[in-house]
């Protein structure tokens, strides 16, 4: 009796805690890299969600467009 009841509640501590160690360490580091990130592009005079995302997907459509030309 005494074994299958340890059993159960080792279980639940061993999955709350994970799950919540998993949350912070997941939320820590994007607030971090978010404030260097504003730091530096105040730095430099620049917003940082303009250029991102631009940056971003124009080498993506201009690669499936190289690709397409070297296949043809």
């Amino acid at each position: 009796m005494s074994e299958s009841s340890e059993e159960s509640t080792s279980d639940c501590f061993s999955e709350t805690p994970a799950g919540e160690v998993m949350e912070q360490r997941e939320i820590e580091p994007p607030s971090e890299e978010e404030s260097s990130y504003e730091s530096a592009s105040e730095e430099f005079g620049t917003k940082k969600s303009l250029p991102v995302p631009e940056k971003v997907q124009f080498p993506f459509w201009l690669v499936l467009i190289a690709i397409e030309r070297n296949r043809k």
